[in-house]
């Protein structure tokens, strides 16, 4: 079936990141040992090993077409390019010349700088006239590619105002009940039919409750009807937001899945914060009804008095299944179609961190957190075989959307459980947990625990974080050192997976599932995002899973999209690197594996040419921004409330780095004349106006502090002196 192709030949070939890139055939065998993979190639452009690949990972002409990677096949190939080609706009190149400069597609379906080299009139090349260079590739990358996969203000397309005319007569989203229209709630009813534990609850010192699905969306459906109920009779423009202030519980699974089958919006609150935070939170989302368990609605119930809101509990009955959500306003007569929503409609507001200062609340709807689902499942291969083990927060998106909520979509189990490093490490090696979402600083106290065992213990606990049930680990929310990246590896056998992701846009970057991890590198754009970065060197992401707007802050919204709708993260990188750099990577990941004492993979000395494209997060772009424990914290916002501290004149919020906890929230203060104070007087005072986690470990008394012309703090300069990075 190969014996068309020959030495030379150009095609393209499937790399072991999944996409289809150009290369030249090296060798073609008929071997009987090579008969699954009988065609060696080179990918053009790189200086990457030869591969040898099977003929379905192979795209060209000369192939038969039931062979040719992606193409369809016969008729209907023909007929759709027949399609393409009388639907297809008219593009205008005459502006285009040799050496200009503009924005190329590749094949992995990302765009990058590229040059013009050529022009082509022939009507051979009316599909793709232009011939581009990858910038920083050599000549043997070339491409011919049309309209389509090209970005510069000199080409025009005749045919775009047809084509908003006809998206625009497609009308608007038809609304319908929420159990009906949100992919979550219909998968849950999916999921119900089936005997299986949706969430679980543990802990060293109680029992383990089980909540399977029929249970869980039997009580989704009661509760839904009296959440709809409470929310009837509102003044007119009040949004139909729904604050809950409750533990990572099965009341808390619960109670989110109702608001939605409600229809209405998701808040979560912190469990940590002070009544002052969630005063403000509560007021700046404009939520009429507010909901807590009997551990914080003392909490709760009196900022619901104070601003006017409705108030409902969420208790559990005798048999720790039963859950019922009550409140003064739940037999409010309903109207007819008050669940009805679209895809478009408003889902979960998360807040921000506060790093430009206050915290702001980043609106996503049921869209943008249906892609998130989907690109985590097909990133990481989520199942309803999967099970985890659950220790974040459920205030923000790692604990919210990559680990909650991407396990109910796919039907898998949650376990909750407070930490409590000696309990985790059982049940992670009990061979029950399938995936574990944690922060640095968790891999940290791990660590800390296993030097505390004597030598049978540390034994016995390596042994059994390498049972087979374990499919990957991963580290997120902050830098992973190299150093416990490797330790971790000796302990577990695994290799901890690294991404990026944020409030705004869910999980944008991240290291391969199956094959090699990069330590320090944060990998590859997931499953539908696109990624480039600005000419600071800044990512921009783009992708389906983006937030919609920050909560009535029209003009902050804009200021963070460029004019192409690329979202500015504030987080500078670097994509690849130079030679040396790319094959210090290369030797770092086999360095990781071999530490593991059992290689999942087996990376070769020589770097694959995917890692020209890999990312690595370089800093903050803001110096305001902390993360500590697993945390991104405003410095900002801490400081505006320093500053209401009668003993501090003047003070400046930074992170010391720190092996445990990644960064310390440090408060630099200038005191006031005569005064006095210490970390113990400031942690006692802070406590009741921050979350724990935002208020100082460390405090620095100075004379003054640094500032530039325009009386600005100089930051850098600050973190310099009394934050220097460790050895």
């Amino acid at each position: 079936m190969a014996d068309k192709l020959e030495v030379g030949t150009r095609l393209r070939a499937k790399f072991s990141d999944g996409a289809f890139y150009s290369a030249e055939v090296v060798s073609v065998s008929s071997a009987k040992k090579r008969s699954k993979a009988p065609v060696q190639v080179f990918f053009l452009g790189y200086d990457g090993s030869a591969t040898w690949l099977p003929l379905s990972d192979l795209q060209s002409k000369l192939l038969p077409k039931a062979s040719s990677g992606t193409a369809p096949a016969g008729k209907a190939k023909a007929k759709a390019k027949a399609k393409v080609k009388a639907a297809g706009p008219v593009a205008d190149y005459s502006a285009l010349v040799k050496g200009t400069v503009l924005r190329a597609k590749a094949d992995d379906g990302k765009w990058y700088a590229a040059v013009v080299v050529t022009v082509a009139k022939a009507s051979a090349k009316a599909d793709a006239p232009v011939k581009v260079n990858w910038e920083g590739y050599t000549s043997a990358s070339d491409e011919w590619v049309g309209a389509d996969r090209l970005r510069s203000k000199l080409i025009t397309v005749k045919a775009k105002a047809k084509a908003k005319s006809k998206a625009k007569a497609k009308g608007p989203e038809k609304p319908g009940p929420a159990l009906q229209v949100v992919p979550m709630l219909r998968r849950l009813a999916e999921h119900a039919k089936k005997d299986g534990i949706a969430v679980v609850q543990s802990s060293a010192k109680t029992e383990m409750v089980k909540m399977p699905y029929a249970k869980l969306f039997a009580s989704v459906q009661e509760n839904s009807a009296k959440i709809a109920s409470m929310l009837t009779n509102l003044e007119e423009g009040t949004p139909r937001h729904v604050c809950y202030l409750l533990h990572p519980t099965i009341a808390y699974v619960v109670t989110q899945l109702s608001v939605w089958a409600a229809g209405a919006v998701c808040l979560p609150l912190s469990v940590h914060s002070p009544a002052p935070e969630l005063e403000y939170f509560v007021e700046d989302c404009e939520a009429p009804l507010l909901i807590a368990d009997a551990s914080t609605a003392a909490l709760l119930k009196p900022i619901a008095e104070k601003l006017g809101r409705r108030f409902a509990t969420i208790a559990t009955g005798s048999d720790s299944l039963s859950f019922t959500i009550s409140g003064d306003s739940d037999t409010l007569e309903r109207k007819e179609g008050d669940t009805n929503v679209t895809m478009s409609d408003n889902a979960l507001i998360l807040y921000t961190s506060g790093t430009t200062g206050k915290p702001k609340g980043a609106v996503h709807t049921f869209k943008s957190t249906s892609a998130q689902y989907g690109s985590l499942s097909k990133a990481w291969k989520w199942s309803s075989t999967d099970y985890t083990l659950h220790v974040l927060p459920c205030h923000h998106i790692h604990g919210v959307q990559n680990i909650l909520n991407t396990a109910l979509y796919n039907g898998a189990g949650v376990e909750f459980t407070p930490f409590d490093a000696g309990f985790c490490l059982k049940r992670l090696c009990s061979g029950d947990i399938t995936c574990f979402h944690a922060v640095p600083t968790i891999y940290v106290k791990f660590t800390q625990h296993r030097e505390k065992l004597d030598a049978e213990g540390r034994a016995e606990l390596d042994k059994g974080l390498r049972n087979e049930s374990m499919r990957y680990m991963v580290s997120g929310s902050a830098a992973l050192p190299v150093p416990t990246m490797t330790a971790w590896a000796e302990i577990s056998g695994h290799v901890l997976l690294e991404r990026y992701g944020m409030t705004e846009i869910g999980m944008g970057l991240s290291n391969n599932i199956t094959g090699t991890r990069y330590p320090g590198c944060v990998g590859w754009a997931m499953p539908f995002v696109r990624v480039k970065s600005d000419a600071d060197g800044a990512i921009l992401i783009k992708a389906p899973q983006l937030f919609k707007e920050y909560y009535k802050r029209e003009e902050q919204t804009k200021k963070e999209f460029t004019e192409d709708g690329f979202f500015r993260t504030g987080d500078n990188c670097q994509c690849g690197g130079t030679p040396e750099e790319i094959q210090e990577m290369q030797a770092q990941a086999l360095a990781v594996e071999k530490a593991t004492g059992r290689p999942k993979t087996d990376p070769a000395d020589k770097p694959p040419a995917a890692l020209s494209k890999i990312y690595k997060i370089m800093g903050r772009s803001s110096v305001d921004i902390i993360k500590s424990g697993g945390y991104k914290i405003g410095a900002l916002d801490i400081e505006s409330t320093l500053l209401q501290h009668a003993a501090i004149k003047e003070c400046a919020v930074i992170g010391k780095p720190d092996e445990t906890w990644g960064e310390k929230v440090t408060a630099v203060v200038v005191l006031e004349e005569g005064k006095s104070l210490t970390i113990k007087e400031l942690r006692d005072w802070g406590k009741e106006r921050m979350a724990t986690y935002k208020v100082p470990m460390e405090l620095i008394e100075v004379k003054e502090l640094p500032r530039n012309q325009m009386g600005k703090l100089e930051k850098k300069k600050i973190i310099d002196e009394y934050a220097p990075k460790l050895a």
